[in-house]
């Protein structure tokens, strides 16, 4: 199975067929329990921890926008989407993801989703915002304005 298809067939697993093409909806909860149950979110952890480190790591987060890492970019970016799938409406998955809320904020910035998924997992969510965001999280988010004078950074912060 090619990469590109094999992401996605996570994403497909966890969202009914007749949504898939929408990329909305909801999520089948049967299905985003079995995420967390099987371990496949702390595999996903692991898909997204272990390029950059060790003692010869792939890539540096910062080279990911380099075209020679094009295809660990993908991957990045599919991990995210499916651990932001999860996550959607699903208090129990939330919890267990905000565990390696400290892992995703250092991968904050690098264009592979990170913030989108931190962000849709702390809307809404008053108990993971008191316990997980303090001013050095935020302050991880106005170095970014600072850094990259985007504006979709303050979006996060909101």
């Amino acid at each position: 199975v090619r990469q590109k298809e094999s992401g996605r067939g996570v994403i497909v697993f966890t969202y009914p067929i007749n949504n898939i093409l929408l990329w909305g909806g909801t999520p089948d909860r049967d299905r985003q329990k079995l995420l967390r149950e099987q371990n496949i979110i702390d595999r996903i952890f692991f898909i997204l921890e272990a390029p950059f480190k060790g003692p010869t790591p792939l890539a540096r987060l910062d080279q990911l926008s380099d075209k020679r890492h094009d295809q660990l970019l993908k991957i990045c970016r599919l991990c995210y989407r499916v651990i932001k799938f999860a996550q959607q409406n699903y208090r129990k998955n939330q919890e267990h993801i905000a565990k390696k809320f400290s892992f995703m904020q250092n991968q904050i910035g690098y264009d592979i989703l990170a913030e989108d998924t931190v962000t849709a997992m702390l809307n809404n969510n008053r108990q993971l915002l008191e316990e997980h965001i303090k001013p050095t999280e935020i302050n991880v988010f106005v170095n970014l304005v600072r850094q990259n004078r985007q504006a979709k950074f303050l979006r996060h912060l909101s």
